[in-house]
């Protein structure tokens, strides 16, 4: 069947951390989808940044088999003034459109990664839309009456909704159960799997001696710092490694503050910032264990998540830890150690690091394999299939 154009909305930039929305897009892309990425509009408080980072010039950009386009100096979006919103809305949309050729009544394909592009959406006036939600939005901010309002509105205009756990529907879509499906985060197996050991440490590994544990993401209030504390100060020849953006501020607003404060004072552990994409087989390949180290009260959204990050550590074969993460035990739980107590934690930790089995990394390697995002994105692929179909029928 024809491969309609697609136009996708997030506000992750494309070359900022890989998440869902890359790995999804660039695989469709890679499979002949025209498709164009945009973070939108900036908004007046934001533009000076915008146009600092990406200078006044639009530009498009075509990489990971996507055209990204970047508006440069633009009217910004304005939540006083409606209006000049509107407009900068529709001049933008209306470029989208001119740089995908398509010509007035030619179908095309919206995909949404955030409900509050539903203005965008709205003046696009696509064939079809999609929506994919990859988080519980009122647990990682503030959400206001119009943000929700905005999700009401493309939940029942979007011919496909889909998200990253089954969880997700059932409390953010749940009157829209024929039209929902779940797609979960995977891995890039292949680009794991092909590390062949022995290898040279990364560069900023090389003064770091085993056993090491790995933590890989975004280092915010979302991680469980009390529940590992103690099995960092009980086991200093421990050395924890974290990879990722650390938000201090977030972390220490927050009732782990105490607990992370403590820890970054630690001689045994290192927190080694961001990873280039293409280097992460190796730091994680170069761990003893991974851990999911994830808060899993109730007042965090990371409880009921399918982390990104899993299916990289199962990749790898080696030994994971983690917080009793209800959709993990569901899926794989039969390949990961798990606590639930700072106790628990230290055990379970032990008990990775002196695994010797074998059958055991093997079923996590296959486990990852089959479940690789090139998988996802045939279901994925599928499913939009499916929606030009039916809409026909």
């Amino acid at each position: 069947m024809e491969k309609l154009p697609i136009i996708a909305l997030a506000h992750t930039t494309w070359k900022g951390r890989w998440m869902n929305r890359q790995h999804i897009l660039s695989r469709l892309g890679k499979r002949g989808w025209p498709i164009i990425y945009s973070n939108g509009v900036p908004y007046t408080w934001s533009l000076k940044s915008s146009l600092n980072k990406n200078g006044i010039y639009s530009k498009i950009e075509n990489i990971d088999n996507v055209k990204t386009f970047l508006p440069g100096l633009c009217i910004p979006r304005s939540q006083r003034f409606q209006v000049i919103d509107r407009i900068a809305i529709k001049l933008h949309c209306k470029r989208l459109k001119q740089l995908m050729g398509l010509s007035k009544n030619e179908k095309f394909i919206v995909i949404c990664f955030d409900p509050d592009f539903y203005p965008y959406v709205q003046e696009l006036n696509p064939t079809y839309t999609a929506l994919h939600m990859y988080d519980i939005y009122s647990q990682i901010g503030s959400v206001t009456i119009l943000f929700n309002l905005q999700l009401e509105k493309i939940l029942k205009k979007a011919d496909l909704v889909t998200a990253s756990t089954q969880y997700l529907l059932d409390i953010m879509a749940s009157g829209y159960k024929e039209k929902s499906h779940v797609v979960f985060n995977s891995a890039d197996y292949e680009s794991i799997h092909s590390v062949k050991k022995p290898f040279p440490d990364p560069v900023k590994l090389r003064n770091i001696s085993h056993p090491r544990i790995g933590y890989l993401g975004a280092i915010n209030r979302k991680v469980d710092f009390e529940s590992i504390l103690n099995s960092i100060e009980n086991n200093v020849h421990w050395q924890w490694i974290f990879m990722g953006p650390v938000n201090k501020k977030e972390i220490l607003n927050d009732k782990h503050a105490e607990a992370f404060n403590r820890i970054q004072t630690l001689s045994n552990t290192h927190f080694i910032g961001e990873i280039d994409r293409a280097e992460i087989p190796f730091f994680l390949s170069s761990m003893d264990v991974n851990i999911l180290c994830l808060r899993t009260d109730d007042q965090c959204w990371a409880k009921h998540s399918y982390p990104l990050k899993l299916n990289e550590y199962l990749a790898t074969g080696l030994p994971i830890v983690s917080t009793m993460l209800p959709v993990v035990q569901k899926e794989c739980g039969n390949l990961i150690y798990f606590a639930s107590s700072t106790k628990e934690w230290e055990i379970q930790l032990k008990t990775a690091i002196e695994e010797i089995n074998p059958d055991l990394v093997e079923s996590r390697k296959k486990f990852a394999k089959e479940n690789s995002w090139d998988h996802r994105v045939n279901d994925y692929e599928n499913l939009l299939k499916g929606i030009v179909f039916k809409k026909f029928e």
